[in-house]
């Protein structure tokens, strides 16, 4: 019997320690290093054109910023954070996006949706608690506006040699300055996490003269060459509009 309840005592020590460990399963590092947290909020409920993904959040939507320095108020939104179930989607349509700062250093970024919450490029299903506490933790606060961020979607190399591609197709057989008179070529990047452009669908490439051979091997070149920084804000299904002209391959909203 005495073993017994040394066994019963080990068991449920085991318990807990599960049960605590996955109590942080969505939180990425320990609550009590994280000294400020930015909350970026939109409506929840509000209905958009495209699905806002979490790296063009800033760049779609009206948001309305708040700043929490509060230990207790931080814990208690990272706790309800933590306990959130997991979830098999591949995309997020962003209505609130938030920063976890320690020593004013971005340490990890979670965009809430009103199914789904992508938290350190973890999938995880929302809840109307969730939705409830972040209200609740905002309400009262000051408003900041106007909140400048670095440009989410670099690319890291490759964009000069697809440039000059672009040109070499779109120049043979017109005026040397077709090209650099103001031209643009638009289309849609789908790229993953790790920064691997997968697939490029050309928006308006027959303004351009292009051939069926020479669209495809511009496709193929750009989704060989053109590679982006990595970032946790991005799913397999987000997509990059860009722009590409002389100056580069610029990020752009949807035409």
């Amino acid at each position: 019997m005495k073993n017994l309840g040394s066994y019963n005592r080990c068991l449920l020590l085991f318990i807990c320690l599960i049960n605590f460990r996955g109590l942080f399963s969505a939180v990425p590092v320990s609550p009590n290093s994280i000294d400020s947290v930015l909350v970026e909020k939109f409506i929840w409920d509000a209905e958009t054109d495209i699905r806002v993904s979490c790296s063009n959040f800033e760049l779609y939507l009206s948001y309305t910023g708040y700043m929490l320095y509060d230990n207790s108020e931080i814990n208690r939104l990272q706790k309800e954070m933590s306990v959130l179930p997991s979830s098999e989607s591949e995309y997020v349509d962003t209505r609130c996006k938030i920063f976890f700062f320690r020593a004013d250093t971005v340490v990890y970024t979670a965009c809430i949706g009103r199914f789904t919450a992508l938290i350190d490029g973890n999938m995880y299903r929302s809840t109307e608690r969730l939705f409830n506490t972040i209200d609740s933790l905002i309400t009262g606060k000051p408003q900041i506006r106007n909140i400048v961020h670095a440009d989410k979607d670099i690319i890291i190399s490759g964009e000069k040699a697809i440039i000059s591609l672009l040109k070499e197709m779109s120049c043979k057989d017109k005026a040397e300055d077709y090209f650099t008179d103001g031209r643009f070529l638009f289309a849609r990047c789908f790229v993953s996490p790790a920064g691997k452009t997968v697939d490029v669908k050309l928006v308006d490439s027959k303004n351009w003269g292009l051939t069926d051979d020479e669209k495809e091997r511009f496709i193929e070149s750009f989704k060989e060459m053109v590679v982006w920084e990595p970032s946790k804000e991005r799913t397999k299904k987000d997509d990059i509009w860009v722009r590409i002209g002389t100056r580069g391959i610029i990020p752009v909203k949807s035409l």
